[in-house]
């Protein structure tokens, strides 16, 4: 299943339908066959309790309370009012490199703002124990990567994960994190302050919809995602089976490059690395090896300013005009733009996301 399922989010309310059906918590296989046997997203939602049950006898139950307890648009408020947003593939603000993996996450919840220039992005990933030194490389590489426009991406774990994001943070770079939850539950929970710091200089992103825990089987499932939105995969200090493995070798069916830093051989966790690099994956010792082998990816982007621009509709370019480097609250932006609230919000959360605005508390705007 690819991108080929965007054909399926062509009506208005498919968005909101698709997050409440992410409510019943399918796999993303078993969720692309639902949708390509009913053939959108409201269909499923909207289908006689008999023909879902012909189809799947226990779904047909869960779908039946599901849709007894909210409707679609109560579902996509609570998202809102979570801080929230949702995408579908085809999606204005969904990562294109998603549309091209298998299974692409459906929806794809993200809080904070996925930018064009975040195409330009290393995931970095490693074990959960790891060393200080592995540490100090992870945490080194992510700030050396990200100190030349490139985004971090990593799975807001213990250990590596939170090292990679902290060293990109740290030179005043982009990082987004792929969480195994719910965007309303911080796992693991120590890391809730690092969160909010992403969410200011990047994303938190999730397959999984608001009340999710972060159960065991999600972590693989989610490593996709990490491969998924990156150039390439860097491994530093991984178990010969580890998470961090997966995530290498999903990477490797993607399309994306593969790259470890080697350690020590009385490290057991520089075993992962060395049977990476064994099989062929880059080896790595500094940012200037991963960037000389990205060299003509990385030259395919243009910066992150150039592609917004192109992205921008007559509408938001127009809506602009209005938003300088003083504060202006969304009331005084929908008089001047004369336009109606809808329009104008729609405008603005796009804007945001393409990062020509901000928004500060109180619900202001300014230029970013």
């Amino acid at each position: 299943m690819c991108c080929d399922l965007t054909s399926l989010y062509g009506d208005a309310g498919a968005l909101a339908h698709m997050v409440a059906v992410g409510l019943l918590d399918l796999n993303p296989k078993r969720k692309a066959e639902l949708l390509k046997y009913f053939g959108s997203p409201g269909a499923l939602w909207g289908a006689a309790e008999a023909t879902v049950r012909s189809f799947d006898a226990d779904l047909a139950g869960r779908l039946s309370a599901l849709r007894a307890s909210t409707t679609p648009e109560a579902e996509l408020d609570r998202l809102t009012k979570a801080g929230c947003l949702a995408f579908l593939p085809g999606n204005d603000g969904y990562p294109s490199t998603l549309t091209e993996i298998y299974d692409p996450p459906v929806p794809l919840y993200v809080k904070g703002s996925v930018r064009a220039c975040d195409q330009k992005a290393v995931a970095i990933v490693g074990s959960r124990r790891p060393t200080q030194q592995g540490r100090e490389i992870a945490a080194r590489l992510a700030s050396g990567l990200a100190s030349q426009g490139i985004t971090i991406i990593s799975g807001l774990a213990r250990g590596i994960d939170t090292a990679a994001h902290r060293g990109a943070l740290k030179a005043g770079g982009r990082t987004l994190a792929v969480l195994g939850c719910g965007l309303d539950s911080i796992y693991p929970p120590e890391n809730w302050r690092l969160a909010d710091e992403i969410v200011e200089n990047g994303a938190l992103l999730s397959e999984f919809c608001l009340g999710s825990n972060p159960l065991a089987w999600h972590f693989p499932q989610r490593n996709r995602i990490v491969s998924g939105l990156a150039l390439a995969v860097v491994v530093v200090e991984a178990g010969e089976k580890s998470g961090a493995l997966i995530t290498a070798y999903t990477a490797l069916e993607q399309g994306r490059d593969v790259m470890a830093v080697p350690g020590s051989i009385d490290n057991p966790m520089s075993r992962g690395p060395h049977k990476l690099i064994k099989q062929g994956a880059l080896l790595v010792e500094s940012v200037d090896d991963i960037v000389e082998a990205l060299g003509m990816q990385l030259c395919l982007f243009d910066s992150c300013e150039e592609e917004t621009r192109e992205a921008l509709t007559e509408s938001q370019t127009s809506l602009l005009e209005f938003i300088d480097y003083k504060p202006r609250c969304t009331e005084e932006i929908i008089m001047l733009a004369g336009k109606s609230a809808a329009a104008v919000g729609s405008d603005l959360t796009l804007l945001e996301l393409k990062g020509y605005i901000k928004q500060l508390s109180g619900g202001a705007y300014i230029r970013a």
